[in-house]
């Protein structure tokens, strides 16, 4: 597995598990962190990794 799709997979999903648990815990009105940057990010690196002529 290329390096970019690892860290991408693991960035892309990690946001979104933070994203769930902290939107999870403010369910009685409070607030919650919405984790863009990092499941942008992973997203960039996984789409680097799968489209780069070096990972086929």
């Amino acid at each position: 597995m290329n390096n970019d799709i690892k860290w991408g997979l693991i960035w892309l999903i990690g946001g979104g598990m933070i994203t769930l648990y902290t939107y999870e815990s403010a369910a009685n009105g409070g607030s919650y962190f919405i984790m863009w940057g990092a499941m942008i990010y992973g997203g960039y690196r996984l789409l680097i990794g799968v489209f780069s002529p070096d990972s086929k």
